[in-house]
């Protein structure tokens, strides 16, 4: 595993975002390092920031749930919609669940 880390930093630091989406998962996980979830955002927001849709939907959760920061619902919740509209099933999926909770909410009886 040290070696794909290796190679995956290297990657990450010249820009490469799936080579950063691999390593914020890297640090999330603890997969070869202790996790950091501070870590693990920082290069979620670079891949991100790339249009790497794997990492908005993880930056997203980590948003959402205020993993390795601040928690921020409404940015969490638009890069869940741009991972989406890029086909990724899991902000999808997220999405759903929270319309479903909210129309529970909705209709629940005091």
């Amino acid at each position: 595993m040290q070696e794909a880390l290796f190679w995956f930093r290297q990657g990450a630091e010249a820009g490469d975002i799936y080579a950063q989406d691999n390593l914020g998962a890297c640090y999330r996980d603890g997969v070869g390092v202790e996790p950091n979830p501070t870590h693990a955002r920082e290069w979620f927001l670079r891949a991100a920031d790339g249009g790497n849709a794997e990492a908005q939907s993880a930056l997203g959760t980590m948003l959402v749930t205020g993993q390795g920061g601040d928690e921020d619902f409404a940015k969490g919740f638009e890069m869940w919609k741009s991972s989406a509209a890029a086909g990724e099933e899991s902000s999808r999926e997220n999405i759903d669940a929270l319309r479903r909770l909210i129309a529970l909410q909705k209709w629940r009886v005091p």
